[in-house]
């Protein structure tokens, strides 16, 4: 690859890891064509890239979007996943491809330009989809007002069945029942 061909690809790295809300590096030694394939299909599917990069290259990109931490997982041979939306979604992808696959396994990730190990990634993928986390987290919110409203309502309740109570004991005893104000 000559120089022009290099500064492109870097050029073209750094636009993509600039843009990224995430990215996983992986080392793709074993795969065949047909599997290969496939990952970058499913990739396709969720809004996401595959690219076979140099590491040289790609350190260079890395420094130059401000991702810092990335040299020791750019040993042997590197492949990385790109997204332009959910990160978790990539993760759960991808994770769920080196499950099913041995010979390909997780090296790294980038999420808001910091890097991320390869456990961390596992964890990202196992977390709930974003629309369970924000109904648990408005399930949460809601809960102490539900409580308060529950506490007033049976306090209410218990103050009007208090009152009837009352005119029904009056009744019972002959007297008459309290007025009631008429507008």
């Amino acid at each position: 690859m000559d120089r022009e061909k290099k500064q492109q690809v870097v050029t073209e790295l750094q636009a993509k890891l600039g843009q990224a809300k995430g990215a996983v590096l992986a080392d793709f030694r074993g795969l065949s064509v047909k599997e290969s394939t496939e990952l970058r299909r499913r990739l396709r599917e969720q809004g996401a890239e595959f690219h076979v990069v140099k590491n040289r290259l790609l350190r260079r990109a890395a420094e130059a979007v401000g991702v810092t931490g990335l040299d020791p997982f750019l040993e042997g041979p590197t492949a990385i996943a790109l997204t332009l939306q959910d990160p978790a979604v990539l993760a759960k992808v991808i994770n769920q491809f080196a499950r099913d696959h041995k010979n390909f396994t997780l090296k790294a990730g980038v999420l808001d330009r910091r890097t991320i190990t390869s456990e961390q990634v596992v964890r990202l993928a196992e977390l709930p989809p974003r629309e369970v986390l924000v109904g648990r987290l408005l399930g949460q919110m809601q809960a102490p007002l539900v409580g308060l409203v529950s506490v007033l309502q049976g306090t209410i309740g218990q103050f009007v069945r208090t009152l009837e109570a009352i005119r029904r004991q009056r009744e019972e005893q002959g007297q008459p029942a309290p007025a009631t104000a008429e507008a």
